[in-house]
């Protein structure tokens, strides 16, 4: 057995619809993982293990907009349902959702107090690429110093300058490399990356090409919360209409992967651990990502506000984007 059989167990389950019976077994058969092993990874995943269950939330803004009530009245029909953590639709509070039903999500409505923003969400997506275009005609180099030199740090919540990831990467001598979006976006309150894909998909599908042109990945891994599936099918579609208007490199592919109910897989190892077809529990580090990542070959691993920001980086320039800021570089989506 491969590791890269490994990596079908999450797959094969999800495919299977989750874990019912003989599911563990047939999974053993089809990769050679031993069935407790399968048996273990599925439990730890709320969505694979309870995968028809309607979940109501319990996040703060749906506890205040009457979670309680939607409670009370699935109990007295004897509907099957699951307490849950935020769902990431504090927009229609009380939020409730059925894995079983459709994957949409309400529709925002956006009016940007200014156009001058690294991400507009009330913009239109272009499909010039123009910041494509700028990292193919000046290199890695010059790509790398126009982070440095904005100051963008990840919008996910750690702050980490971006420019010391994507230059740990670009200095390691391993040639294979991978690009991994980090879209299980699971902070209670917080739907902000959800939004930058359905209103924004382009700056994300530009920002990860950059970074797989710029540090010579063919593989670039967007792993998606679970319960988002059309923010998945948003970035897919935009993925595909940037291939058709032949924009994007040839030899790049595309993978699509969704999360499954694990909040601790917004931890960039134990994402990576999942990926891995494992459970999600944060690897030790050292080694970092950029160094011993996916596969365990260097890693590039990014939060959704932080890859939209970097096709404006590079066609506005890094002091644009610094001196927009108040206080730090840039500027900050929130909820």
């Amino acid at each position: 057995m491969t590791d890269r059989r490994r990596e079908e167990v999450l797959i094969r389950i999800e495919h299977a619809g989750g874990l019912t019976t003989g599911v563990s077994n047939d999974v053993h058969v089809g990769t050679g993982v031993a069935e407790a092993d399968v048996y273990g990874v599925a439990t730890f995943y709320s969505l694979l293990k309870h995968p028809n269950e309607v979940r109501v939330c319990q996040g703060l803004s749906c506890h205040l907009a009457g979670s309680g009530e939607k409670i009370d009245a699935l109990s007295a029909a004897d509907t099957p349902f699951l307490a849950a953590a935020c769902l990431g639709r504090c927009d229609e509070a009380p939020a409730s959702w059925d894995p079983r039903g459709k994957n949409s999500l309400p529709d925002v409505h956006l009016t940007a107090a200014s156009d001058d923003l690294s991400i507009n969400l009330a913009g239109v997506d272009s499909l010039s690429y123009a910041g494509l275009t700028a990292a193919r005609d000046n290199g890695a180099d010059w790509v790398i110093d126009a982070l440095e030199v904005s100051g963008v740090t990840g919008r996910g919540g750690a702050g980490f300058p971006a420019h010391i990831k994507w230059r740990g990467v670009a200095s390691q001598a391993v040639t294979e490399r991978y690009i991994v979006l980090n879209a299980d976006e699971g902070e209670p309150g917080t739907f902000k990356d959800r939004e930058v894909i359905l209103k924004r998909p382009h700056l994300v599908v530009e920002g990860l090409a950059i970074a797989a042109h710029t540090l010579g990945s063919h593989d670039i891994y967007c792993y998606v919360r679970g319960e988002f599936g059309a923010v998945r099918d948003r970035l897919r579609a935009a993925v595909d209409e940037a291939t058709s208007a032949g924009l994007l490199d040839d030899e790049v592919r595309w993978h699509f992967i969704d999360g499954h109910g694990a909040y601790i897989c917004g931890e960039e190892t134990a994402l990576l651990e999942s990926l891995e077809g494992k459970r999600g529990m944060p690897r030790m580090k050292p080694p970092f990502p950029v160094e011993a990542g996916f596969r365990n070959a260097p890693t590039l691993i990014q939060n959704v506000e932080t890859i939209a920001t970097i096709p404006s980086i590079l066609t506005r320039g890094g002091s644009w984007f610094r001196d927009l800021g108040r206080t730090e570089p840039g500027t900050k989506l929130y909820c």
